[in-house]
Order: structure tokens, then C-alpha cells, then sequence
């Protein structure tokens, strides 16, 4: 049974701490193009957790 992918998690934490610095930002849009990618292979969740960081990116 797939879980949570673990990048989308560090993913998510990367945006929150690129309020502070860029190269947060910007080492949580990389993550989150390798863990979109890994989704789609492997199944695991964190889906929601890759958009959140989307959307948190976007909202700064």
C-alpha cells in the first residue's frame, strides 16, 4: 500500500521556508516537479500536498 510521497512533504516545508529565503522557493518547485513525476509512476499520495505547495508559491 502506497503512503505519502516524502518529497511532497519537504516540499511543502521548502515553500514555508522560502518565506524567510529564495532558495527555499526555489528547491520546493524542484522537489515538486520530482515528486509530481514520482506520483504519477509509483501511485503514492501527496498529490494535495504538491498542489498545496503550488499554491503557497504562488500566493507569495
Amino acid at each position: 500500500m502506497p503512503g505519502t510521497n516524502t518529497m511532497a512533504i519537504v516540499s511543502l516545508v521548502s515553500s514555508f521556508a522560502g518565506v524567510f529565503c529564495c532558495i527555499g522557493s526555489i528547491v520546493s518547485v524542484v522537489l515538486g516537479t520530482i515528486t509530481l513525476n514520482q506520483i504519477k509512476q509509483t501511485r503514492d499520495d501527496g498529490h494535495g500536498l504538491t498542489t498545496a505547495m503550488a499554491w503557497r508559491l504562488a500566493a507569495s
